[in-house]
């Protein structure tokens, strides 16, 4: 995908750190969710969801590429 390019030039940016708390049949479900922007080539590539409890033990993650990005246009 990257061929002979240096991925150190893939950034990471810090997006939105937010505290979640649903309530489901009076049950609270309580995460922290941690949203990165990747970039590569100063596009914007990806976003990355990390999703934790308050212990940290993690509850789910996903990366999702961007519709138009670098790496999902034909060249």
């Amino acid at each position: 995908m990257f061929g002979n390019e240096d991925i150190s030039s893939i950034e990471l940016t810090k997006k939105r750190i937010a505290l979640v708390i649903n309530y489901q049949f009076d049950t609270p479900i309580e995460f922290i969710q941690t949203t990165l922007n990747v970039s590569y080539k100063e596009s914007l590539i990806a976003q990355y969801h990390y999703m934790q409890d308050f212990n940290g033990v993690v509850v789910d993650d996903v990366l999702s590429f961007e519709k138009y990005s670098v790496l999902t246009t034909d060249d």
